[in-house]
């Protein structure tokens, strides 16, 4: 009988599980999805006030724990879905985020920046529908399956209890699900229709092999190669897992699942007879999110202010759980608490608050959360036996500083309830379990500790067990086996401040990023016919979405860049050599006027040591070079930046400063979007230097574009016809293409291509900070090197004094310069998105459906040992071929200018390719051809030109202060 085969198995049927099998299903694997329990969308599951029900019953794991010391030895109870869908059938649909600062102190402790908030905030956004379509679209998504709800049930009490919060000193947070949860929040939950969204369901199944009621055994794992193989069930089936095996049973199944299959605490699996495969600390780290309640007995209880009470009964009642508001608060005192258990009082520590409407008519309650606990318990088996329960022990309240937490809770709640005018007009007084007194404000710690431990219980948010950086890798891998993954909350090596639902269900991929240079061309295909959009998430937040360069489309993109095109064919960049010399010859004079303006120095008081000439910083005066050529060639006038080289100075550093907060801008957009919705005359005074730069050269590019727009079709302009005008005199093109606002955003990108405020993209255009960074990088490493500045002479010689741009541009050496030195300064340095909107593509057995986002990164490309052998070192010989070379070393040669990606690849790669490289060699000619000007280094060294920062762009030491060279003339 044959073993039956999948691509991938999955354990665990539960939220995690569920939207695996979805995704990796409908990208076109084969896929087996293993629950132990039944599928069931009945009432009972689907109402939003079943969950309490719920507890006990068969479609729930119906847990205990051991004796917990601090809750008086009790045994807690602690419930998991056991169903389809796992715990998003079953729980209250609290749908929270948790806090930013969880997220990075999480991404901190496992060195993985992709598990910051940051980061993982467009996946929170890909989830959700959000409920208010008028919210921040940089916070919140609209397009996801997940629909939310907020507020929409205005409960009796809702505004008094909103009265008494702000009384006892909480402030209203309208976006406590956007990073930062802390004041009093609408409670924001998951009900679609006043229904509940399992995860089976919201998903969908439909294309996924799953199979109920069935329950897995272990792991079968290959000894020889320490792979996962398949799944054995608990009937004796076993299913083969040709590409991987993913363990989604939860934080107390999954940890279980792996000691089984051998993997766990040597010695603990050996206590059971189970033969270890890999020692790894399975089940320790367990976090839980412990809850105590607290009821308040109401003054007037007969206005039917509470369940229970029959004028309780509006219909929109039952479309969520009864709750008013969400509280969360930070511990008031956490040094004296953290000294005592050895915990840093920096550690984020949160409690939690929540104001319910339960289960009596007569009363309120206020559960209190410890969201963020420093005790850790474990996990560990009972027995061999799958079927058997595993030892759950939480050691609840363990620390101090968790005590304090939970003090810090109950204080707050209680002083909202007892210590306002607010509060005490719809409250009588707090009802205790029996034999304990009344809590009130001066109620010391020993009675809320003797309260806590009466009525402590689970939150049923445990967590930890199969911890990232110690049983998982960031990729989620188990440690030591291959083609096996934990994707589940087990993972989580710190507690997050909020309910897990929302956190687990985004822990599935959304970009591809390949690091494969055979799949280069299928990223990048140079065929215009294979479409590839951009990726709208990346271009997000970006002022300039109607250039060609921001276009996501391929189709329009296409449309957009062929009228463009004819003007960067090298055709008429050969034209332009008279405009360019022009440029050349004015940068030619401004090293000539340091040299004499040092020489001056000098002169009067020579430095001791020094030899004479003065000092410039080359990458100022490429800036106003490469810009002044761009602003020519588009608006047909010359902005003579090269004439001022105190204003090229401070236009550069203004693109550095943007550069260094590209970051911040990537990822914060809603800092960016709120900027911009303040008047003008306040952001000129909030925006960063670059900003205020882009700002004034938006301004400036409008003011042409209109100057332009406004003259006589076909008017005759001087020396060379400008893009602009072109473009306003194109039969071909529609109205709404020549629409002034959308050729202002295109005029941005020509001149500002690779410096876009707030996000950087690829460059469509030559642009000015790429090309000054390639020239700069080639005049360090040849004022460096005089062997091969020597070289370089001896090949241009024949060519000078004016060389012609066509010939200079067939030089084998100054080719290979140009070549390394754009490799070296690597264009833009983030992720180059693409996504075939129609083709499946297929790398390595994976299938990447249309629709995927799939990236490479220039720095990949550019220094893979395999292609560039020594990366950092500059060789122009990889760029040149020896006589007599054979097909292996041109193809070889083919494959390097492929990964040179400096001016990148395929249908979307710089269109001012040609243009680049002209202005390029001919500086480079005309400054190092010689001619009595020499250049030695000041105060500069390679530190200065290498890749230190990605700033989208490859960014040298922060403390540097360019490419700086002494000038000095020769003998005259």
């Amino acid at each position: 009988m044959s073993t039956p085969s999948f691509d991938f198995l999955i354990a665990g049927g539960g939220t995690v599980g569920c939207v695996l099998a979805s995704r990796l299903s409908d990208a076109g694997h084969t896929v087996a999805l293993f629950e132990s329990g039944p599928e069931d969308y009945s009432e009972k599951v689907m109402s939003p006030l079943a969950a309490p029900t719920l507890h006990g019953s068969s479609l729930e794991y119906n847990f205990t724990t051991t004796k917990q010391p601090h809750l008086a030895n009790r045994e807690i109870p602690n419930y998991g879905g056991r169903l389809l869908g796992g715990s998003s059938a079953v729980n209250y649909a609290n749908w929270t985020r948790c806090h930013a600062v969880d997220y990075d102190a999480w991404a901190d402790l496992v060195k993985d920046t992709r598990w910051s908030y940051r980061n993982l905030l467009k996946y929170f956004k890909k989830i959700e529908h959000h409920h208010n379509p008028n919210a921040n679209p940089e916070v919140y998504g609209f397009d996801g399956p997940i629909y939310t709800t907020a507020g929409t049930r205005n409960y009796p009490l809702r505004e008094p209890l909103r009265a008494a919060l702000s009384e006892a000193g909480l402030q209203f947070n309208a976006e406590s699900n956007g990073g930062c949860p802390l004041g009093y929040a609408s409670l924001t939950e998951n009900w679609r229709d006043g229904k509940r969204q399992p995860a089976s369901k919201a998903y969908g199944l439909s294309k996924a092999a799953v199979f109920t009621e069935t329950t897995v055994k272990r792991i079968t794992i290959s000894e020889d190669t320490k792979t996962a193989t398949g799944l054995e069930l608990l009937d004796g089936r076993v299913f083969t897992g040709t590409k991987e095996v993913l363990v989604c049973c939860g934080s107390l199944k999954t940890p279980q699942l792996l000691m089984l299959s051998g993997i766990g605490p040597s010695g603990h699996l050996f206590s059971h007879g189970i033969p270890t495969i890999v020692d790894l600390p399975v089940g320790q780290n367990l976090h839980d999110h412990m809850s105590a309640t607290l009821y308040w007995k109401l003054r007037n209880p007969e206005r039917g202010l509470a369940i229970g009470r029959p004028d309780f009964m509006k219909p929109e009642f039952k479309e969520g759980n009864p709750i008013d508001w969400i509280v969360t608060s930070s511990i008031s005192d956490t040094l004296k608490a953290s000294e005592s258990d050895n915990i840093s009082p920096e550690d984020p520590l949160i409690s939690q608050v929540r104001g319910h409407v339960d289960l009596a008519g007569t009363h309120i309650s206020t559960p209190i959360l410890g969201l963020l606990p420093t005790s850790r318990g474990t996990v560990s088996l009972a027995s061999a036996d799958p079927a058997v329960d595993p030892v759950i022990s939480p050691t609840y309240m363990d620390t101090e500083i968790d005590r304090e937490a939970m003090r810090t809770g109950v204080r707050l709640v209680v002083r909202t309830m007892l210590d306002t005018a607010k509060g005490q007009a719809i409250i009588e007084e707090e009802t205790p379990p029996p034999g304990l007194s009344p809590l009130s404000s001066s109620s010391s710690d020993m009675d809320i500790d003797r309260r806590l431990a009466a009525i402590g219980r689970s939150f049923f948010q445990s967590a930890g067990t199969a911890a990232m950086g110690t049983v998982v890798d960031t990729n989620l891998r188990v440690k030591g086996i291959g083609s096996l993954r934990v994707v589940d909350a087990s993972i989580l090596p710190l507690p997050l401040a909020g309910h897990y639902q929302c956190p687990i269900v985004r822990i599935t991929p959304r970009e591809v990023h390949v690091n494969d240079l055979d799949f280069l061309l299928t990223i990048y295909p140079l065929s215009p016919l294979e479409k590839r959009d951009k990726d709208p998430v990346q271009l997000r937040g970006l002022d300039v979405g109607l250039s060609t360069a921001s276009t996501v489309c391929h189709n329009l993109h296409h449309r957009r860049r062929e009228a463009i095109a004819p003007f960067f064919a090298e055709k008429n960049v050969l034209g332009l050599e008279s405009m360019i010399r022009q440029k050349v010859e004015q940068g030619r004079e401004v090293l000539d006027r340091t040299a004499r303006d040092g020489r001056e120095v000098e002169d009067q008081e020579r430095p001791k040591g020094r030899t004479g000439g003065g000092v410039i910083d080359l990458y100022d005066l490429y800036y106003a070079y490469a810009r002044d050529i761009v602003f020519q060639y588009s608006f047909g006038k010359d902005s003579n930046v090269l004439g001022d080289m105190d204003e090229a100075a401070t236009l550069r550093r203004n693109i550095t400063d943007l550069l260094l907060g590209v970051k911040f801008t990537k990822h914060f957009h809603s800092v960016v979007w709120a900027i911009n919705q303040l008047p003008g005359w306040i952001r000129k005074y909030i925006a960063p230097p670059g900003a205020k730069n882009m700002r004034d050269i938006a301004t400036s590019v409008r003011e042409e574009i209109d100057r332009i727009l406004a003259a006589p079709s076909n008017s005759q302009e001087t020396q060379h016809r400008s893009i602009f005008s072109a473009l306003r005199d194109n039969p071909d093109l529609p109205l709404s293409e020549k629409d002034p606002h959308r050729l202002q955003q295109e005029g941005i990108m020509l001149i500002m291509s690779d410096a876009p405020f707030p996000r950087p993209l690829s460059p469509l255009f030559p642009g000015t900070e790429s090309a000054a960074k390639l020239l700069a990088t080639a005049s360090f490493h040849l004022v460096s090197q005089p062997a091969l500045l020597a070289r370089l002479r001896a090949e241009l010689a024949p060519l000078m004094p004016q060389p012609p741009l066509a010939a200079l541009l067939k030089l084998p050496l100054l080719s290979a310069i140009v070549a390394e030195a754009a490799r070296l300064s690597f264009g833009l340095t983030g992720r180059n998105a693409r996504i075939a909107p129609d083709q499946t593509l297929r790398y390595k057995g994976y299938i990447l459906p249309p629709g995927t986002v799939v990236s490479m990164s220039t720095l990949c490309a550019g220094a893979d040992e395999g292609v560039f052998p020594e990366p950092s070192r500059f060789e122009v010989g990889r760029w040149m071929l020896r006589d007599g070379a054979g097909e292996a070393e041109k193809e070889a040669l083919r494959k390097r200018m492929r990964c040179n990606l400096g001016f990148g690849l395929g249908g979307r790669r710089c269109l001012g390719v040609s243009l680049a490289r002209a202005e390029v060699a001919m500086l480079l000619a005309g400054i190092f051809a010689g001619g009595g000007r020499e250049m030695e280094l000041f105060e500069t060294d390679v530190a200065d030109v290498e890749f230190k920062h990605d700033y989208q762009v490859a960014h040298a030491r922060l403390d540097s202060r360019g490419v700086r060279v002494r000038v000095k003339m020769g003998m005259e």
